[in-house]
């Protein structure tokens, strides 16, 4: 590797988008760091692998992104793992030799890891995650191997993330090499420091960047990520006092209370917390000191006899009490062009494939726009003809329904879908609830009935979204009743319309 290799101020410009590693969308737990290591290979391959690979797919193609395909706005990785792997492929690529990185000891990452395999523990004795190595040793080899296969990434129980504020990865804070000799060599009247430490510094132009600029760059697309994902909980470890200041500057408005129920475990030491209402949740923030026994904390002993506590009396009811609100709000609308698709197909495969179902091609049909022949099935059994057709011009899959009388094909309704996205001008919607997946209907305009009449009178399956948005159930589309489901609802929405006369 090139001992002559320097940061430039491009790669320095992308480290400040990077928000960090982990499975953000679904995470239960955000950690908060001052910086990242480097994690035993070198600070030029870090930082190379960020700025070339992260947050990219297979195809190099940026996906895991705060706005769609756009890092400038923030990215990160998925999972701790891939970054690893991503800075030995950098590796590979230059010839570059380098030792097989080892496992990561130190009381930081475990101390997660007892925290989370406790919140993990079904039967409620959480006992057994914070004791001693020595006292237990089957604990140190299952909290290594949770490290390994778990800690921020996409895994089984408690979702992880970890997010640091100052940009730059280094060995250890005490650590500045040529590699940044660009910003400054050394660490006296270090701006990039002064700047991210101290929220000082000159707002003049520095020869490499205006840092109290990046400072603040830094501190919006953090609060975006930290607002924009569902993560209920943050937890900043070590560096309480200077966390404070990073968090008073993210969110003004934010109020400190100390938690009294852990002082009695730490030596002339504190420990935090705050709220903070957000539009889409409320975040707790808790700030604790670094986990090091015989300095911070009394003993071994003391110290994990606070984080259980902490685990046991702060965390738990957070995450229960947020995992219920999500068991009654988990309704989430599909929105994904390719996975609306995929469900129009289901939709027909279905209807199609049932026993009760005849295809009649060049049938005649009566429907809102007009009179004309088009291939239709015929489920007969269930007394319903069903016939779709996807619109671009329109940007939307028409599904178009109607009971069988008579040998007449005469459309009763529309549940029409968006090719994409959320359309407020359409009555259909794909709806996904844990692993199945509904067609609904807002009731508006439906079979030109009021959505105020539809909804009062409607005795079929309904769905709540939220408190005050109600779907009438079409049918779920991953059930083998889906048929029948469909008949049901249309019947319904028949005896409305004649109900209405």
């Amino acid at each position: 590797m090139g001992s002559q290799w320097q940061i430039t101020k491009e790669e320095y410009d992308k480290l400040l988008c990077y928000i960090g590693c982990g499975n953000f969308p679904e995470a239960d737990i955000m950690i908060f760091g001052n910086e990242e290591g480097t994690g035993g290979f070198s600070v030029e391959a870090n930082v190379k692998a960020r700025c070339q690979k992260y947050g990219k797919n297979e195809f190099d193609e940026y996906i895991y992104t705060l706005e769609e395909n756009d890092w400038t706005k923030g990215y990160w990785e998925p999972c701790s793992k891939s970054g690893a792997e991503k800075i030995i492929q950098y590796l590979d690529e230059h010839g570059i030799e380098y030792s097989e990185k080892a496992y990561t000891k130190g009381s930081f990452l475990s101390t997660i890891s007892r925290i989370c395999l406790a919140l993990n523990e079904e039967n409620g004795d959480i006992d057994y995650w914070f004791k001693l190595y020595r006292d237990n040793k089957d604990t140190k080899v299952k909290i290594k191997n949770y490290i390994e296969q778990s800690l921020f990434k996409k895994s089984d129980g408690i979702q992880t993330c970890l997010v640091d504020w100052r940009p730059l990865p280094r060995p250890n804070e005490r650590w500045w090499g040529t590699e940044y000799k660009n910003i400054l060599f050394g660490h006296e009247k270090n701006p990039y420091l002064k700047a991210f430490n101290t929220f000082k510094g000159t707002n003049k132009e520095h020869q490499f960047s205006n840092f109290l600029e990046d400072v603040e760059k830094r501190k919006e697309i953090l609060k975006n990520a930290i607002s924009k994902f569902p993560v209920p909980i943050v937890i900043g470890l070590g560096g309480v006092k200077f966390k404070k200041t990073v968090f008073s500057k993210i969110f003004s408005d934010i109020k400190f209370t100390e938690l009294n129920r852990l002082t009695d475990y730490l030596n002339n030491q504190k420990a935090f917390k705050a709220e903070v209402q957000l539009p889409n949740k409320k975040l707790s923030l808790f700030l604790l000191p670094f986990p090091v026994s015989g300095n911070v904390f009394k003993d071994g002993v003391q110290m994990q006899r606070c984080f259980k506590e902490f685990t046991q009396y702060y965390l738990k009811p957070i995450l229960e009490n947020n995992n219920s609100k999500k068991g009654d709000l988990m309704m989430n609308i599909i929105e994904d062009r390719q996975e609306i698709e995929k469900y129009e197909i289901l939709l027909e495969e279905t209807l199609k494939n049932h026993v009760g179902t005849i295809t009649l091609e060049n049938a005649l049909v009566n429907v809102a726009f007009g009179t004309g022949t088009t291939n239709i099935l015929e489920v007969q059994d269930a007394g319903f003809w069903f016939t779709r057709r996807k619109h671009e011009e329109d940007e939307k899959w028409w599904n178009s329904f109607g009971l069988i009388s008579n040998g007449q094909h005469t459309e009763l309704c529309e549940v029409n879908v968006p090719l994409e996205g959320i359309n407020s001008y359409m009555g259909g919607t794909f709806i996904k609830n844990g692993n199945k997946v509904y067609l609904v209907h807002k009731g508006a305009n439906i079979a030109g009935m009021k959505k105020d009449y539809v909804h009062a009178n409607y005795q079929g399956e309904t769905l709540e979204i939220t408190k005050n948005d109600i779907r009438l159930v079409v049918g779920e589309i991953t059930s083998a009743d889906l048929p029948d489901q469909i008949g049901n609802f249309l019947k319904e929405i028949q005896r409305l319309k004649e109900a209405q006369v």
